[in-house]
């Protein structure tokens, strides 16, 4: 019998990472040198952020950050920001420095939230990203 795991959500060994490469099904370009994410609690609860999350930019302030998902639903665009790009990697929500999809293919449907009220939203800005269904 085995021992069980106890996970740390500061463990990033903790952090499950098995459908990653589901979500992203082909890199082509990506932000140079990826991106800082700022988390506020009030907006993304989630001990991780997963592969596939949408990662939005204010232009004004240059501040990254994901879309916001509380008590399991996700929230919608805040004003001042722009879709900007994809989480690659699932990482921890505390230590929040994650590659950006920037070109490439996503297989929405295997993203952790259903983003098909956004889709057409969503392929509009991210113009350089094909979104398919596997």
């Amino acid at each position: 019998m085995s021992t069980p795991v106890n996970i740390n959500k500061n463990d990033v060994k903790g952090v499950l990472t098995g459908i990653d490469s589901i979500v992203i099904k082909r890199v082509i370009d990506t932000k140079t040198g990826g991106a800082s994410l700022t988390i506020d609690s009030t907006e993304f609860d989630e001990s991780a952020i997963s592969a596939g999350t949408i990662v939005l930019h204010n232009p004004t302030t240059n501040d990254y950050k994901p879309l916001g998902v509380l008590n399991g639903v996700l929230q919608s665009k805040p004003s001042g920001y722009e879709y900007y790009g994809i989480v690659i990697a699932t990482t921890p929500a505390d230590m929040p420095m994650v590659g950006v999809l920037t070109n490439g293919v996503v297989n929405w449907k295997a993203m952790k939230y259903d983003i098909s009220s956004i889709l057409p939203e969503v392929k509009q800005a991210l113009s350089f990203i094909q979104f398919i269904e596997d």
